[in-house]
Order: structure tokens, then C-alpha cells, then sequence
């Protein structure tokens, strides 16, 4: 989220300050990166059963790493290609963001759900907030030359914010290691019948040997009872 929101909030800025674009060309250059967003945000949330949270935030990650190092090299020169770096940040954000929510969504206990999405939605605002600080702090800090040795051009302060985004995506690529893969397949019929047949042969407590955990015993009956009437002994029933 630091790269993504960060590059939303100083991409307009960079494009037009720096190449001189109208509000309109500003927003027609951002068009690739609202479009491959939802986009792969669809087809991640298709894939993510089948494929699992691991692949896909493996692959968007390394997608947002490139882009974010391409703008850092970019900053300042053709509109096109930062306009398809910005696309291939979104498609790498889309594949990411879904993902991530299921991952949360199935490592808490299902009382702590809410407070798990609660915190995830949390850290990618605030995530955010420091992207988009570091960006536009470093693009008014700039100096001479640029951080990133292939940059050579103007907005030298863009560039180096973009290259410091970077940091947090290569967390993420480390991180995501620890990510579920693939779900389990589904049974099939005959391994479902199977496991059936085992369940209906296994022994199951039925009180015939004392001490048998999972047996409670019933008092015995008290109405009718004679003085001197021999004891009718407790009986045990199954849990």
C-alpha cells in the first residue's frame, strides 16, 4: 500500500510538474492503473482458492517491484512509459490486495475476524500515509543527482522516492513466504464413502466396560423403593 497509494498521490504531481501535463492528460495517464487494478483484482479473487495467497502476492509483488523501480528510472522522461508502469503497478496491486484479505481472513479464529480485517485495513492506510510522506518529502528534497544510477534526467527527488518505495515492497516478497499455498483438493466420492465406512465400524462407548470415558451413569430410581429392597444398581448411558 506504501507504493501503490504513494505512486497514486506523486504520480499526478511528478506529471505535472515535471512534464508539463494538463489535468485531463494527467488523468488519461492514470487510466491504465484504475483499469488493470480492478481487473486483476477480479481475476485474483478468482484464482486464489486454486492457486493460493503465496503465488499471487509472490507474482503481484514482484510486479509493483518492477514498476515502482521503472517509474524511479522514468521520472521526469516519456509519458507512455510511465503510464505503462503505472498500469503494470496496478495489475500488481489487484493481484496483492485480494489475496492478502483471504489470508487474514483465514489465519484468525473466527471470534477475532473482525479485529483481524480491522487491523489489516488499518495498516494499509497507514501503509499508505507513509508511502505517500516519503514520496513527496524525498520529490521536494531532491538533489542534483538521483539514488538510482539509470535515472538521468529531471525530477531527480521523484526518482528517489519511487526507489525508496521499493523497500517495502521487498518486505512484502520476503514476508509472503510464510503465505498458505494451494488449498487441499477436494475428496473425492470414493475417498468420502470410504472414510463413511470407517466411521460407521469404529467402536463406540457403549457402557459395556466400566470406567468407559465418554459415559455417564444414571442414578438409580428412588420412588417405590421398600425399606430393605435390594438396590437396583446405577445404569450407564453413552455421552
Amino acid at each position: 500500500m506504501s507504493a501503490n497509494l504513494g505512486v497514486l498521490i506523486g504520480l499526478p504531481i511528478l506529471l505535472a510538474t515535471a512534464n508539463g501535463l494538463t489535468a485531463l492528460e494527467v488523468g488519461v495517464v492514470l487510466v491504465p492503473i484504475a483499469v488493470l487494478t480492478g481487473a486483476f483484482g477480479v481475476l485474483s479473487g478468482r484464482l486464489v482458492d486454486s492457486v493460493g495467497a503465496r503465488a499471487l502476492v509472490a507474482l503481484g509483488g514482484t510486479a509493483i517491484l518492477v514498476a515502482v523501480l521503472g517509474l524511479s528510472t522514468a521520472a521526469g522522461e516519456d509519458v507512455r512509459s510511465i503510464g505503462a508502469l503505472g498500469g503494470l503497478l496496478g495489475a500488481g496491486f489487484g493481484l496483492v490486495n485480494t489475496p492478502l484479505a483471504a489470508a487474514v481472513s483465514r489465519a484468525v479464529r473466527p471470534q477475532l475476524l473482525a479485529s483481524g480485517l480491522g487491523i489489516n485495513s488499518m495498516m494499509f492506510f497507514i501503509g499508505g500515509s507513509v508511502g505517500a510522506a516519503a514520496l513527496l518529502g524525498l520529490s521536494s528534497a531532491g538533489g542534483a543527482t538521483s539514488l538510482n544510477p539509470l535515472h538521468d534526467g529531471a525530477a531527480t527527488g521523484f526518482s528517489d522516492g519511487f526507489l525508496v518505495l521499493a523497500l517495502p515492497v521487498l518486505a512484502v516478497l520476503y514476508i509472503s513466504a510464510r503465505l498458505p499455498g494451494a488449498a487441499a483438493a477436494e475428496p473425492s466420492e470414493r475417498q468420502l464413502a470410504a472414510a463413511e465406512g470407517e466411521r460407521a465400524g469404529a467402536w463406540r462407548p457403549d457402557c459395556s466396560v466400566p470406567w468407559v470415558p465418554g459415559c455417564e451413569e444414571w442414578p438409580a430410581p428412588q420412588a417405590g423403593m421398600a425399606q430393605g429392597a435390594a438396590v437396583t444398581p446405577a445404569r450407564r448411558r453413552p455421552r
